[in-house]
């Protein structure tokens, strides 16, 4: 429908596939730049350690030790809050953006009906489709980050 111009025969579920993978790419990007990666990392490292030594406490029973972690509760909040706003900060961006995109998108395949059937979930419409490819996408995407960010750390030590 989209790309038809350009590929002609090409299957509906193609097309949504590949607007999904360029539309997953761009939210990835946003959310890279504008998120400061290091400091995220260093937030949940600091929140898992808490959880971590909370658990480690109550396991034990020592009341005295989880007392003295809950005085550092009020700090884990905070840490918490700060990452909030940092994660949904790309969502100023993209939001409206996006709710056009798929407005538009909408309009073109809405009645297109069922695109692709799986064994598993059986019919869907491009909305399921675009979600199902979406989640790959984003998880691929995420893994791929996580191995790079890794081997870049590891070269610099």
């Amino acid at each position: 429908m989209i790309l038809d111009a350009i590929i002609p025969g090409i299957p509906v579920y193609v097309e949504i596939t590949l607007i999904t993978f360029i539309l997953s790419l761009l939210l990835f990007v946003v959310n890279k730049k504008l998120v400061n990666q290091d400091r995220l990392a260093q937030i949940r490292a600091e929140i898992k350690q808490y959880q971590d030594n909370m658990k480690a406490a109550q396991k034990e029973g020592n009341q005295e030790k989880v007392k003295n972690l809950e005085v550092e509760q009020q700090k884990m909040m905070g840490l918490t809050k700060e990452m909030m706003s940092m994660t949904t900060k790309p969502m100023l961006y993209t939001t409206i953006p996006f709710l056009g995109i798929y407005w538009y998108l909408g309009s073109i395949y809405g009645t297109a009906g069922i695109v692709i059937t799986l064994p598993v979930v059986g019919g869907l419409t491009w909305v399921g489709w675009y979600i199902i490819t979406a989640v790959l996408f984003g998880i691929i995407s995420e893994y791929a980050y996580q191995h790079y960010r890794k081997r870049k750390k590891a070269k610099s030590a």
